[in-house]
């Protein structure tokens, strides 16, 4: 089994972190000694209207980024660490309920991202402790974050083992517009004592939600996630004629949904299934009586970054990733501050503003994205008339969607 190198301070790690999820972590210690559960989790790539890339860039085929041991992953699925495009740090959490034994509180597996050169890794932090030899039903969604009020019950109610056949998830007033890749559980399984938890051996499959735990060092779970939300794609460049005059700094952007529900109460049915198949049963975004608006999510800066200005680049685009419950967002504005500098780095215009529409009459289909659907959206700055305007008025650029 390969083991984590932060498998020793974990646990203390996450109290601290997550203290405000994970308040009765004492009375979970005092049910009996208590081990940790380690994740492997694996995400259903988005089905783009466009070809998507992969996270090193360039179009991505259907089943040619997948390698041997991931043909033991269902279709369309992948390690989260390759998948693209991906959320912002800050709202990859994975809150898991350990049923039966417990349906009112959840657990934490926290994405860590990169490793120390900045690669990207498949290494969470977790919260989460289970008693050796004991059966769970492992439900759960992506991101804890701002689910504070979600609830799980069995499929008729009952609770205890009705969990083995499924389960019924909701959330209420969850942002209907987020930068977080709203997804669920649909499928675990325990990784064996020596098996690699970065490849599994055998088959993950979708519907499977039983875990058993093992003894103590040996319980690392593979998991499965599916995207319940539609997905928005932003990518921005400069044109390289006009980046030999200019260079354009994106100081913010924003993403603003027009007349919206700004939230709605989501839940989400699950069947249990031995066939390998999807076990979503309904998606429900309820949003009747809930409050209209026109909220901004804010792309950059990240939160979780520190960077307070973004260089355009001519090949390698910058991507930002919003998602929205599908059919309740139709019309947006891209609100992009931006510097402008000269080709020497002097500073020629400072603070500039665009906005870029979007909605189903200009986008076909827009309003029919699904839930695991992402649109891309590109955005181009260049001058208007490149080769008419004199150097001064070339500092006015345009921000265009192709």
């Amino acid at each position: 089994m390969k083991k984590r190198r932060y498998i020793t301070w974990m646990m203390a790690a996450g109290a601290v972190l997550l203290s405000g999820c994970e308040s009765d972590n004492g009375r979970e210690a005092a049910d009996g000694h208590r081990i940790p559960l380690e994740v492997m989790a694996v995400s259903q790539s988005f089905l783009d209207i466009e070809p998507w890339s992969t996270r090193e860039g360039g179009t991505a085929v259907a089943g040619t980024t997948r390698g041997t041991w991931q043909e033991e992953l269902p279709a369309g699925y992948m390690p989260y660490n390759v998948l693209f495009p991906t959320t912002t740090p800050e709202h990859t959490t994975i809150g898991v309920f350990l049923t039966p034994e417990r349906t009112d509180a959840v657990g934490n597996f926290v994405y860590i991202g990169t490793d120390s050169h900045g690669t990207p890794t498949n290494d969470w932090l977790s919260t989460i402790s289970i008693k050796e030899g004991q059966t769970y039903y492992l439900y759960g969604f992506m991101p804890r974050q701002g689910a504070e009020t979600a609830t799980i019950t069995s499929p008729n109610g009952s609770g205890g083992d009705d969990f083995k056949n499924g389960a019924v998830m909701q959330v209420n007033n969850f942002n209907t517009l987020t930068a977080a890749d709203v997804s669920v559980i649909v499928g675990v399984r325990a990784a064996a004592s020596n098996e690699d938890i970065s490849a599994p051996a055998r088959p993950v499959e979708l519907g499977k939600f039983e875990y058993q735990a093992q003894e103590e060092d040996h319980n690392y779970v593979f998991i499965l996630l599916k995207h319940i939300y539609a997905g928005l794609h932003l990518k921005a460049s400069i044109d390289a004629e006009y980046h030999k005059l200019r260079t354009i700094k994106i100081t913010r952007m924003e993403l603003e949904a027009i007349d919206i529900p700004t939230v709605c109460d989501l839940t989400v049915s699950i069947a249990a299934n031995t066939t390998n198949s999807d076990p979503v049963t309904s998606i429900v975004f309820d949003t009747e009586g809930k409050p209209t608006g026109s909220p901004r999510l804010q792309l950059f800066p990240h939160i979780s970054i520190p960077d307070t200005e973004l260089e355009l680049q001519e090949t390698v685009p910058e991507s930002f990733l919003s998602c929205f419950a599908p059919s309740k967002c139709q019309e947006f504005n891209i609100h992009t501050t931006y510097d402008v500098y000269d080709r020497h780095g002097n500073l020629i215009r400072k603070g500039c503003t665009a906005v870029n529409h979007i909605s189903k009459e200009k986008i076909q289909g827009l309003d029919h994205i699904g839930a695991g659907e992402i649109f891309t959206v590109n955005l181009v700055v260049r001058p208007t008339y490149l080769y008419v305007l004199s150097e001064p008025d070339l500092d006015n650029p345009s921000f265009e969607i192709n």
